[in-house]
């Protein structure tokens, strides 16, 4: 029988970059990697990687080791691959009570339905990871709305926050300096104004709200399928990074759920340029990050990317030729999310702007809008780490 890497730990192998997983476990002379980083710092960085505490307890015999079983011991080709994000033990799919023996380097997660249509995908001859949807089913079972959501928005969105171990780290940043990292799969890291690899990546979307939905309905289980039901309803696809999915939170969630229950938002909506505007902007089309039909575009300032000189070029030229269109265009910072009152003044601008009424909220509605922030603006990777829990779960 195979073994299955779920939960967390298959999140963690999904936000693991291509380019990273062909340097851990490619073959040495990977045409994509050619040019990039030679094959001596391939060795030496895959010799670093095994001194990681996940791969000094899965590779070496003892205690550890015998104590997690076969279905461990199977996970050792692959190991490599979950130490780059993540510290033992790694989660893995247990289908009775009588395989539930935790170890120092797994964690069983019991499921002992069916698995869903579409729940794992196979990455060798012995070992399967959980699709990004089948992962999210089985925390729907003990996260929260809000937080799933968060989850949802990265999945379902064209970004990865991806906090390496120091050998990778190191790696990226050398052949960052080199300027020879490749896009390989569509991954490519954010670099700051100083030349930083920072722990953001913009990639293709891993699912869909659709297929959240599908994998929900097409489980037996009852523990997390109304909850990613939920999640499929509200999350916003197309999120760019933390910073859009939080604001697109705020604005469109239901006023019940803490949100301002603006509707008809949609994220990075794509805007076909004339021959005017294109004049204007230097490019065929533009994207905007939050976007109403009524012609409002909400855009999301991050330092990282709107920092240079050149990049405060690119979004007057582009401002200017949105206006053109008629789109008017309003710049936010994060600051101004994260603070509850200047984001209530965001908020009656932008109704303001769309010509819609903002009506006041209840009590309730307050005390959900505080709960969602309290859960919101939490740091992105401490989140994945606070909700990894040591004892297994029935689904």
């Amino acid at each position: 029988m195979e073994t299955i890497i779920c939960d967390i730990s298959a999140l963690d192998y999904w936000r693991t970059p291509p380019l990273v997983q062909l340097l851990l476990a490619g073959d040495e002379d990977v045409p994509e990697l050619r040019g990039a980083v030679n094959a001596a710092d391939v060795l030496a960085l895959r010799a670093a990687i095994a001194e990681e505490p996940l791969c000094q307890a899965m590779l070496r015999p003892g205690p550890s080791t015998r104590n997690a079983g076969a279905k461990a011991k199977r996970l050792r080709p692959v190991i490599p691959l979950l130490a780059t994000n993540q510290t033992a033990p790694v989660d893995i799919l247990a289908r009775e009570h009588r395989a539930c023996h935790a170890s120092d380097i797994v964690t069983p997660r019991l499921w002992s339905h069916d698995l869903p249509l579409g729940s794992c995908i196979d990455i060798s001859d012995e070992v399967r990871v959980a699709t990004p949807a089948f992962a999210l089913l089985q925390l729907a079972g003990r996260l929260d709305l809000a937080t799933l959501l968060l989850i949802a928005s990265e999945l379902c969105g064209s970004f990865a926050i991806f906090e390496p171990c120091r050998p990778i780290a190191d790696a990226l940043q050398k052949m960052a300096r080199a300027g020879k990292i490749p896009a390989i799969g569509g991954w490519e890291p954010f670099v700051d104004g100083s030349g930083a690899v920072s722990t953001l990546w913009s990639r293709p979307s891993l699912t869909t709200p659709r297929n959240l939905h599908d994998m929900a309905v097409s489980s037996n289980s009852q523990r997390g399928r109304k909850r990613l039901m939920q999640v499929a309803k509200h999350v916003f696809p197309d999120a760019a990074s933390p910073f859009e999915a939080r604001a697109a939170l705020l604005f469109g969630l239901p006023r019940r759920l803490g949100g301002e229950g603006m509707n008809g938002l949609a994220l990075n909506k794509k805007v076909e340029l004339s021959a005017a505007a294109r004049m204007l902007a230097q490019r065929e089309c533009c994207y905007c990050d939050l976007y109403w039909d009524e012609g409002i575009d909400v855009e999301c300032q991050s330092a990282l990317v709107h920092e240079s000189h050149a990049s405060f070029l690119s979004d007057s030229r582009r401002t200017a030729a949105l206006q053109h269109m008629g789109i008017k265009t309003l710049p936010i910072t994060y600051d101004q999310i994260k603070s509850e009152k200047q984001f209530d003044a965001l908020a009656q601008t932008v109704a303001d702007l769309r010509g819609v009424e903002r009506k006041s909220k209840t009590a309730q509605h307050e005390q959900a809008a505080r709960n969602l922030r309290k859960q919101l603006f939490i740091n992105w990777p401490a989140m994945r780490r606070a909700n990894r829990k040591c004892d297994t779960f029935a689904f």
